[in-house]
């Protein structure tokens, strides 16, 4: 998922009619890309954590950190929203897990994209701040990623499903891990790199070590 795919979602949500509806979706699906956020963090956003133009963002237990992001201009959108609506806490209290799924899905259809999910958002943004030149530790503290030793390491593959290669210490991903990288081309190698970085705040020596190892149960 790239800027653009995520702007033309979030312009989609214009064609609403409820006004309130219009401009929480609108804000919502901003938010879920400028923060790279993961979605239950971006639920979770309260009038209390929007102070001029910085947001915090509250990491769920266990998954990662919380962090202060300065989203700049975008801050003026967070503040017209609150103000004209009159909101007190969550931002987002109306919807869940299930609706911004269904949303998001519903949008995609009307602009004539391929099905996309909140956490595309997260890894689209990411990929962009990379290419954009980012360091990979600057990355990992705006998605609220730990330290490299707190991440649970991969499964090994015999260990997740019973088959693969029979070196219990090579890095190998479960099947799950492995059907998602199979859905990104080949000859994408560092996009691949890059889903695993994300996903497992790996340095990427170590991401590119784990799916050489991987590869090797698929020649």
């Amino acid at each position: 998922m790239n800027r653009t795919e995520a702007q033309l979602i979030v312009a989609a949500t214009q064609k609403e009619e409820d006004p309130f509806i219009r401009d929480r979706n609108h804000l919502f699906l901003s938010l879920l890309w400028i923060t790279a956020g993961r979605l239950s963090e971006v639920l979770k956003i309260a009038d209390s954590d929007i102070e001029n133009s910085k947001i915090t963002i509250h990491a769920a237990p266990g998954k990662g950190i919380d962090r202060v992001l300065d989203i700049g201009s975008d801050a003026s959108k967070v503040h017209e929203y609150i103000e004209n609506w009159n909101l007190r806490g969550y931002l987002f209290e109306s919807i869940d897990r299930n609706s911004v799924r269904n949303m998001i899905a519903k949008y995609c259809k009307d602009v004539g994209l391929e099905p996309v999910n909140p956490h595309d958002f997260r890894n689209g943004r990411a990929k962009e701040l990379m290419d954009g030149g980012a360091s990979s530790e600057s990355i990992k503290g705006i998605l609220g990623h730990t330290g490299i030793q707190e991440r649970i390491p991969s499964h090994n593959f015999r260990h997740a499903d019973g088959v693969g290669d029979s070196d219990s210490g090579k890095n190998v991903l479960s099947r799950e891990q492995v059907d998602k990288l199979l859905k990104i081309p080949k000859s994408d190698f560092e996009q691949r790199v890059m889903v695993l970085m994300l996903d497992h705040g790996y340095t990427r020596d170590k991401a590119v070590q784990v799916l050489k190892d991987t590869e090797k149960l698929f020649k």
